[in-house]
């Protein structure tokens, strides 16, 4: 009997793990897939487990996944920090804190200090790092002095603020993106392009195509010349298609796909507003989550018919999600070929898209609303997303007087917020 014992309690149980986690690693794909095609959350970002923090400064796995929705109980010094665990251990410990600050007295060298603060941001809890790390760490990390942090990120406004630009700094400085990225714009109003003209110039990200659809008769050459010339200066490839105003928007944007180049495609609204880290943002986010349809959640809307901008209350951020503002879209330029392109429809062409994705087996993701304000204008025939303003405001979880286009990090030139802002309250 030994050799039969042997066979059954030493050989067999290594088969049968085996086997139980290829049916796990099946199962779980299966269930993913099947959750998408209901148009169901595909679950949290799942962390390399087995991924220790000995191999890189921000490792795969960290990622800031539930910084916003997170209980946090205290503030931590780098020392109380475990600097030898897996990525998802230490994005618990990382999360039970409201902030970490550095202290040069427990022993760790600077390089593990460094270290250490990197990877606690990354997951998107704020930081505080000494002035002798300024070589070894982004300068977002050193927003400033220990009070004046505590104060912030007492504030959850605040806090989740700081979060965002610190673990976008980390992610951009230790992991930056690389990918040449088509803008696709379609527009039928002229006096829009010193919306949208100016905001795209700023993008930090470059390689950078941009598709113009002019979906209306209306735009003379000039105005052709003017969109040429002004992102020609800023290094950025223009193509300009002529669409007839008798075309549905889908079809309009899938004329633009066509005439695209990039490897990941991006959709722009020419109306809302956008910070200077736009592109970058969602290629962060695209790159950690490994998805190839991504978007912004639609936290920040400016309601010209009240002159506010309200904080929308969502569910989670840093999630995958098919709930993705359709404003914000970067798709894979496979992914979208893969579907058919844009749907041939004015109204629900976003949905339609992330539906297909979805069903086709792709996961669809959802970063961080910060960078972009949507902004409804006072006239509601000028949209086709269908809103009750009235609960919007009433259920905002903050709101500002005016265009307030700081509260949502969005850097755009004071004369561009302030020409939107007219438009959107009918003064222009």
């Amino acid at each position: 009997m030994p050799g039969p014992l042997f066979a059954l309690y030493g050989v067999y149980p290594w088969r049968v793990g085996s086997l139980r986690s290829r049916w796990q690693v099946e199962s779980q794909r299966v269930s993913d897939a099947l959750r998408r095609r209901a148009h169901l959350d595909a679950g949290p970002f799942r962390p390399a487990r087995g991924h220790t923090l000995d191999d890189a400064w921000i490792p795969n796995g960290l990622a800031p996944y539930g910084f916003e929705r997170t209980q946090r109980v205290s503030t931590a010094s780098v020392n109380d920090i475990p600097i030898s665990c897996g990525c998802d251990s230490f994005r618990r410990v990382a999360q039970r804190h409201r902030m970490v600050i550095d202290d040069s007295t427990g022993g760790l060298s600077i390089e593990e200090r460094a270290r250490t603060l990197v990877r606690v941001a990354a997951c998107g809890t704020p930081v505080v790092a000494g002035g002798d790390l300024s070589a070894l760490v982004p300068p977002a990390l050193m927003l400033g002095s220990a009070e004046e942090m505590s104060a912030r990120v007492g504030d959850p406004e605040q806090m989740a603020a700081i979060a965002y630009q610190q673990w976008s700094a980390v992610f951009d400085h230790f992991s930056p993106a690389e990918s040449a990225v088509s803008i696709t714009i379609a527009s039928h109003r002229p006096r829009f392009i010193d919306f949208w003209l100016p905001q795209i110039t700023q993008q930090v990200h470059r390689p950078v195509q941009v598709v113009v659809a002019l979906h209306d008769t209306g735009f003379t050459e000039a105005e052709r010349d003017r969109i040429r010339g002004v992102l020609g200066e800023s290094g950025i490839d223009v193509v300009i298609v002529d669409v007839p105003s008798s075309k549905s928007l889908g079809a309009t944007l899938d004329l633009a796909r066509r005439r695209a180049d990039g490897n990941v495609i991006l959709k722009w609204d020419d109306d809302d507003l956008y910070g200077s880290n736009h592109v970058v943002d969602l290629l962060r986010a695209r790159r950690y989550s490994g998805a190839p349809l991504v978007g912004k959640a639609c936290d920040f809307v400016y309601v010209g018919s009240r002159d506010v901008t309200v904080r929308r209350h969502q569910a989670d951020r840093e999630t995958f999600s098919p709930t993705l503002s359709g404003n914000t879209l970067m798709i894979d330029r496979e992914a979208l070929d893969a579907v058919g392109g844009w749907s041939d429809v004015s109204l629900g062409e976003d949905a339609s898209l992330i539906a297909r994705v979805r069903r086709a087996g792709g996961n669809t993701y959802r970063t961080a609303g910060f960078g972009m304000i949507a902004v409804r204008h006072a006239d509601p025939s000028r949209h086709t997303w269908n809103l009750d303003i009235e609960s919007l405001v009433d259920g905002a979880i903050r709101t500002w007087s005016g265009l307030a286009p700081h509260a949502a990090l969005v850097d755009v030139p004071t004369n561009v917020s302030d020409a939107v802002r007219r438009s959107a309250v009918g003064e222009s």
